[in-house]
């Protein structure tokens, strides 16, 4: 199990668990999962395909939000999510997930396509203060990697940028090889079926009522023509679909990288302000 802290001074101390049913009964008697572990699960040193067979093998990581001890809510599974930070009226059992506004504060849980909690932040209109990673995990390694290299805290979030974008890539690059390659097929498919006719439909003959017609005046504007685009503008848009993705994949990245300075700056500030003890 791993839990992600955040120390805030007005709310507390918010912590979000993630684990398995098994790890989770083992603490809280009344967990409502009933899952069950066949084999132990990865280790933080296991392979990327040792985490995807054991993902795809039907295991499920659940979700519990605390809020200075207090059990806040529970959720079934770790998908990308925004959780207000209040009570949920049965917070023993799983949330389904509704909208949540921006304005209220709330946490919100970024994963990967492997269902692994990447990134936990507290967000509360324009504050965004990112949890500390559990000790030991993936994700307090590749802060450690973070604070270590002012290139790699401008690199990773482009790349990680890049990777969420892979959608947007594999519509625009994927599918027209996918329906090159699979036009052979479903010309195939279709000399398979017998021909076959549609009889015509018959017409129909409506009565049309005969309104006045109405003219009215059309003001004639004399629009010079638009200058023609340059030689090199065509060949960008000609080839959008290569670069698109990239650039939908830096912004999620230069996003990514706004909201870690503005989270440490702000850590900074709470630091500051917090009484000497």
């Amino acid at each position: 199990m791993e839990t992600w802290s955040l120390e805030h001074p007005e709310h507390g101390t918010i912590t979000l668990e993630c684990g398995y049913d098994d790890e989770f009964r083992d603490l809280y008697p009344d967990w409502p999962g009933e899952e069950q572990l066949t084999t132990p699960p990865p280790t933080r040193e296991a392979t990327i395909l040792e985490r995807a067979r054991w993902r795809f093998s039907g295991n499920t990581v659940r979700l519990q939000l605390s809020l200075d001890g207090e059990i806040l809510s529970r959720y079934g599974d770790a998908d990308e999510k925004a959780i207000p930070l209040k009570k949920a009226e049965d917070p023993h059992k799983f949330q389904l997930m509704g909208t949540v506004s921006r304005t209220q504060p709330r946490v919100t849980v970024d994963s990967n396509t492997l269902r692994e909690v990447i990134h936990v932040t507290y967000r509360d209109e324009d504050t965004v203060v990112q949890f500390e990673p559990p000790a030991g995990s993936r994700a307090a390694k590749r802060a450690a990697s973070l604070e270590s290299s002012p290139v790699k805290r401008a690199l990773f979030p482009m790349l990680s940028g890049l990777g969420k974008a892979g959608w947007a890539i594999a519509v625009f690059i994927l599918a027209p090889i996918l329906g090159r390659l699979l036009q052979p097929v479903i010309e195939w498919l279709a000399r398979l079926f017998p021909d076959f006719t549609i009889p015509p439909l018959p017409d129909l003959y409506l009565p049309v009522p005969n309104f006045p017609a109405l003219y009215l005046p059309v003001p004639h504007l004399n629009v010079p023509p638009l200058p023609e685009l340059p030689a090199w503008v065509d060949t960008v848009m000609e080839y959008r679909k290569m670069w698109l993705p990239i650039v939908i994949g830096i912004g999620v990245g230069i996003i990514a990288l706004r909201n870690y300075r503005r989270s440490e700056e702000t850590k900074k500030k709470w630091q500051a302000d917090r009484p000497a003890t």
